[in-house]
Order: C-alpha cells, then structure tokens, then sequence
C-alpha cells in the first residue's frame, strides 16, 4: 500500500506539470476554451493525492506563475504594484480548490463533487460584488463562442457557466480517484451526463428557436485615433494656469479631431445608416465649447433623419474630473438623453454617473448604452434587461492585453438580458452580436483604415429568465456552499 501511494505521489508531478502547462491557456490572454476544462483537472489531482504540505502550495505556487504569464498587462497598472495584484488575484482564484482540498475528505460519495463549484461561484459572485475589476477572471468567459452552453447565461447568468466548470474539475477527479471503475461511479456519472445533456440540449434549441428572423437596422459605429490628445487633456485639466496659447492649439487639435468625426458620421447617414455612434470618449471638448459641438451633430441627424449617439470627454480648465458621457440625438435633431459612465476604471478621473442606464424607443426598437467599463457588471447591465431595450450600444476603449478579451466578455451581457449589442471600440476589437451571441460584425481596430463598423442588427429582443431573476442562481450556490461548511464544522465535532 505504501509502494503503491508513494507512486502514485511521483506520478503526481508529473500531473501538475503538465496541469501548470495548460494553466497558461485556461485563462486571461490565451485562452483555449478545452484548456479551461482540462488544466484544474490535473492541479486538483495533485492535492488530493498529496495531503501535506507541498499538495497545498504547489498547485498555489503554479498558479502564481502561470497567472504572472497570462494576465500580465491586463490590469492596466504600468508598475511594479501589478506583480503584488496578479499575485492576490492568484490567491483569489485558489481559494475555492483549497476549501475543496480541506472540505472534500470529510463529505463522502459523489455528493462531494458540489463542494468545489459551490465555493468557487461564491468566491466568483462575491468578488464581483467587492472587487473594482467586476466579474473580470470569472471562468465563464473562458466559453466565449460555445453557443450552446452560453446559452445557460440567459437563465443563471455566468454564474451557471462556472458552475459547470467547476462541477466537471470535480467530478473528473473523484472518477480518476475511483479509478474509472464503472460499478463505483455509474450513478454520479449517470446524473453529471444527464445535467449536461439537458443543458446544452437548451441551449442548442434555444439558438435554433429563438434565431432572429425580424427586421435589421443598418448601424454605423466610427472611431478616429484620439489617444493622442490624452496628455493635453491631462494639462488642461491639471493646470488652472493653463495658457491661453495652449489652449487654442489644443482647440485646433481638437477641431481637426471633430471635423473627421463629423465627416465620417455624416457619409454613414448619407450611406443610409440609421443609427450612428462613436467609440468611447471620441473627443475632448471643453465645457464652454460643447453646445457648439452638440449642435452640428443635431444638424447632421435633422438633415439626415438618423439616430446619433456621440462619445466626449467633457473637461473644464483646473477641474480635476472629467464627464466621460455619450448623447443621444434623435431622427429630429433632439437630445433625448445624455449618460455618464458609472463604473469608474480604477486611476480614471471620470465623474461618477447616477447609475441608470438611459435609452429611447425610435422606429428600430429601444436602443439605450452604457459605456466600456459598465459591461464588467452584470448586475448593473441587467437593467437594461428589464427595461427591454432591444439594441445596446456600447462606446468602448481598451488597450492591447486586453483586446479582445473585453469585448468578448461583454457579448455575455446580450445572451443574458436578451438584446442586441455593438461594442465600437479605440484600440482593441470592436464587434457586434445578437441576442444570442452570434457574431454579426467585426473589426480589429490595429489592422483596419477606415475604423468604421457596419451592423445590420435585429430591432427586436427577447424575454430572458435572468433579466427578472437575477442573480438567484449564485445565491442557491451560497446557499449551498454555507451547508457543505456546516457539515464539515459537524463531522470535526464528531470526530472529537
């Protein structure tokens, strides 16, 4: 028995070697969807079968390095201080395989296989609760692209995509430790299969059924390089002193700027675009000058009966923050609402919105927006299922490590709150879906010219089950969770 254990114990690195390999691609900026099933596999095995020490910290060790490798650049933190966050954020995402390594020993059967997707979509719902990066790292976006089980996103949200996830880790390690014997493990293998089946069987009907067959509208979403005016707009706003010389160049850099945004907005009306937007915080424009800017913009959609929502960046000489909003004008050259960005990227100097999502029915459905950030919260994003907008759109800016992962994740938010989405994006991938997920346009902004995006996009939504219920799902999780620890707190009293 001792041979046998202490084999099995050398066999285990080589587990966790080849598990640590894969961990490079199961998440962050090389994902390859069958690694995010397969590399947890080997790092749990490794645990189970080494109860000391080194079964604790190797898998944590592991997990560090290959985190430093796939989300380095990322978070956006052009420092040292990244190094200390992707390490807590490792730590994050082996809390829920060490309260499986410590739990599972004390609940037998295949009962224990929940102990692992409980924990880790507590940990996962919590942490988008509490963390300023919102649902950024959940395993379910690892999925982007599987219709199928996307699909489940519409009932629970991404919380049921972990959940699985987590569940098949676990239950491919409790077979591999009944070592595949088909009499021990047929009934829990029996359930995993059926629970499986069932859920892409709805998903698979549901993008067959629920496929868009009304009318499209034509939309246009632009953008023209501005990152370059990033340090003016720093000056402008640092400096109360800030010459009058300066700022009229600054003006000059700006009209250049707007004249091609104005150009390009009215060709796509004259083109017959029906809907125009532009990508996130397209232009600076000082306080004093915005009216004017607003104005030729509503001039451009009176004479062409066209939808146009503009992105700015509002500054005001000395002020510290800026309003980093889109303005919706309608087919009449009205303002029908302006929108402030509410969930506030970390070291942004953008005022806070109020926190709800605005739209407007036009003759080509509900169309409302959010901006860029927003979509990283899926409980604020609901909303806009609730409300039943029909088309989302989303004026976005990103930076190459994380292009396209935030976009991809933000094709989520369609296949949960049932509506269309375009995702116009400054340096980084822009795209637009339907309420299902499938592609309809894209456009990668470092290898096209032109950077204007063309959709033809349902004007009609759907229904969702998660867009009235919410979160329901992740709390049945907790739920679950806090019994697996009471049972564990009552076998450690037992055994006393």
């Amino acid at each position: 028995m001792k041979k046998d254990l202490s084999s099995k114990e050398k066999n285990s690195y080589i587990w966790l070697i080849i598990g640590g390999i894969l961990l490079v691609f199961f998440n962050g900026r090389w994902v390859i969807p069958i690694a995010s099933w397969i590399a947890p596999v080997f790092l749990i095995h490794f645990y189970r079968i080494n109860k000391n020490v080194k079964g604790l910290f190797l898998p944590l060790l592991v997990l560090v390095v290959t985190i430093f490798f796939s989300f380095k650049g990322v978070t956006g933190i052009n420092s040292w201080i990244e190094y200390p966050v992707l390490a807590g954020l490792s730590i994050v995402f082996y809390l829920p395989f060490l309260i499986d390594r410590i739990i599972e020993p004390k609940i037998k059967g295949f009962k224990s296989t929940f102990i692992l997707p409980f924990a880790g979509v507590t940990i996962e719902y919590a942490l988008s609760i509490v963390s300023p990066y919102g649902t950024w790292g959940s395993l379910a976006y690892t999925q982007y692209g599987n219709l199928p089980l996307m699909q489940l996103a519409s009932v629970t949200g991404i919380w049921g995509i972990s959940f699985m996830l987590y569940w098949f880790y676990s239950y491919a390690n409790w077979m591999w430790l009944n070592e595949f014997n088909i009499n021990k493990i047929k009934n829990g293998t029996a359930i995993f299969i059926s629970v499986f089946t069932l859920m892409m069987l709805f998903g698979g009907l549901r993008t067959i059924i629920l496929k868009p067959i009304d009318k499209t509208v034509k939309v246009a979403s632009i953008s023209v390089p501005h990152k370059y005016l990033n340090k003016d707009i720093h000056a402008a706003m640092k400096n109360e002193n800030y010459s009058k010389e300066d700022k009229e160049l600054f003006k000059q850099k700006v009209g250049i700027l707007q004249d091609e945004l104005l150009n390009k907005t009215k060709q796509e009306a004259e083109n017959g675009a029906k809907i125009i937007f532009w990508d996130e915080v397209s232009t600076p424009t000082f306080k004093e000058d915005e009216d004017l800017l607003l104005n030729k913009v509503s001039s451009i959609a009176r004479q062409n009966n066209v939808n146009i929502l503009l992105s700015l960046c509002t500054i005001q000489q000395g002020n510290a923050y800026d309003e980093n909003k889109s303005v919706f004008i309608d087919g009449k050259g009205k303002i029908k609402y302006t929108y402030l960005k509410s969930k506030i990227v970390i070291g942004d100097n953008d005022r806070v919105g109020d926190g709800i999502i605005k739209y407007v029915d036009t003759s080509y459905g509900r169309v409302g927006n959010a901006i860029c950030f927003d979509a990283d919260f899926p409980s604020y994003i609901r909303q806009a299922g609730k409300d039943n907008i029909d088309i989302l759109l989303l004026p976005s800016s990103d930076w190459k490590e994380i292009d396209p992962i935030h976009t991809k994740m933000a094709v989520f938010r369609a296949v949960e709150n049932g509506f269309s989405i375009i995702r116009q994006v400054q340096d980084g991938y822009s795209l637009s879906t339907d309420y299902l997920g499938n592609t309809i346009s894209s456009m990668d902004y470092f290898n096209t010219d032109n950077k204007v995006m063309i959709s033809y996009v349902p004007i009609e939504g759907v229904k969702t089950i998660y867009a009235s219920i919410g979160d329901i799902f992740a709390w049945v999780c907790t739920f679950g969770f806090l019994i697996m620890l009471v049972v564990n707190f009552k076998s450690k009293n037992s055994c006393k």
